[in-house]
């Protein structure tokens, strides 16, 4: 979303006419691994970073740490701070 002002000055959100991705092949695009119990965030995250990088996703931490150790090295881990394993 961005920021936009009307003619009258106020402010409002705005989505993108267009969408954006990467020129990159999947291979070389950096991975994401988002971690988060509520598949909703998940997928939000999921979808709005799909365009521009390869995105890894788990539903509990035990999960994310065994794709940890079994994948290919990720380069951002984006992970709710309270999950309930």
């Amino acid at each position: 979303m961005w920021k936009i002002f009307c003619r009258t000055g106020a402010r409002k959100l705005a989505t993108p006419r267009r969408r954006w991705w990467c020129p990159l092949a999947n291979t070389d695009r950096p991975r994401i691994l988002c971690v988060d119990d509520d598949p909703n965030v998940r997928e939000r995250l999921a979808r709005t970073l799909r365009g521009h990088y390869v995105v890894e996703t788990a539903n509990e931490g035990t999960v994310a740490v065994e794709m940890l150790r079994t994948a290919e090295p990720v380069a951002v881990i984006m992970s709710d701070q309270r999950m309930r394993k």
